[in-house]
């Protein structure tokens, strides 16, 4: 009772507010009216934000304007199917979105199947530094949703407009590889292959990023071929590198090859030493069960191996 009190005192505030500004004569610019959608939107008042789109006083001049406001408000407060509706309706009378509703658009949508929207938001960003914005948001929508020759392609387009951009964006795709849920390496391997056939240098962000997917994955085949991606890339191995590929031979059973990696680590930093120690208690413990790939190869390796008879 007292959070609906709470609103309905919002309500009648806003309400006053409005209707004292026309009392003092005082005009009800752009502004206002956006003021007051986002105000509405993020008290969770969403239908007194899509009413303030009602006020026949409205000048049409402010109409697009204001719409797009709404787009963003409701994008941002969690409302994403009524910007989406709002946005066809905008689109379907020949209208467009203002870059920064259009960004909280791209960004917050979620669903998947929403490429060809993610392009009509895309094409309509004219200035240079909102579609780097957006199509940086729109490539981790790739990511999440696997689309790696959309995601390809978007990195041709940013690579001819600002090739220094394109570096961010590419440490900022394998950053969201690693932080998904479900570590989607597949991608990550044909994204990796796509930017060194486009000249680009790969950075070491990249790699750590990469490699750190590859312990969660708990796949050393790849982890291996990132390591040696590292000396391909003109990077030498650092103490972190190394940490992460040692994580990746634990993970992975590979305890012989871990513990000749472990020789290499200079251990004089006290953080080394305790890192090493708890990879060690969390992978070499009895409970834990390395990746059914190695497991299934090791097993295959002792299969071949020739049998001493007689």
């Amino acid at each position: 009772m007292a959070a609906l009190g709470e609103v309905m005192s919002v309500k009648y505030v806003k309400a006053y507010y409005c209707d004292q500004l026309r009392q003092d004569l005082i005009p009800m610019t752009r502004n206002i009216y956006v003021a007051l959608i986002v105000a509405y939107a993020r008290l969770g008042n969403f239908d007194m934000a899509k009413q303030v789109l009602l006020d026949k006083e409205i000048p049409c001049k402010f109409l697009s304007d204001i719409k797009s406001a709404l787009v963003g408000a409701l994008a941002l407060n969690g409302q994403v199917s009524d910007a989406l509706r709002l946005h066809d309706e905008i689109m379907q009378s020949g209208g467009s979105l203002e870059p920064k509703a259009a960004i909280a658009l791209i960004e917050h949508i979620r669903t998947e199947g929403e490429l060809d929207r993610m392009h009509q938001l895309l094409d309509g960003l004219n200035d240079s530094n909102s579609w780097f914005d957006g199509c940086g948001r729109v490539l981790l929508y790739c990511v999440q949703h696997n689309y790696p020759d959309a995601a390809i392609d978007l990195l041709k387009q940013i690579r001819e407009k600002d090739e220094m951009s394109t570096y961010m964006v590419v440490d900022q795709v394998f950053c969201q590889i690693w932080d998904m849920e479900t570590t989607n390496l597949d991608f990550g391997m044909v994204f990796l292959d796509a930017v060194k056939e486009l000249g680009l240098n790969v950075s070491r962000t990249s790699l750590d990023f990469l490699l750190s997917a590859c312990v969660k994955a708990k796949d050393l085949r790849r982890a291996q071929q990132i390591w040696t991606e590292y000396e391909s890339a003109g990077l030498p191995h650092n103490v972190l590198s190394s940490l992460r590929m040692y994580q990746a031979f634990l993970s992975s059973g590979g305890r012989k090859a871990a513990k000749k990696l472990l020789k290499k680590i200079q251990k004089e930093d006290a953080h080394v030493r305790y890192i090493t120690y708890a990879c060690r208690a969390t992978y070499c413990s009895k409970d834990f069960k390395p990746s059914a790939t190695v497991r299934l190869s090791s097993k295959g390796r002792a299969r071949s191996k020739p049998t001493n008879e007689g």
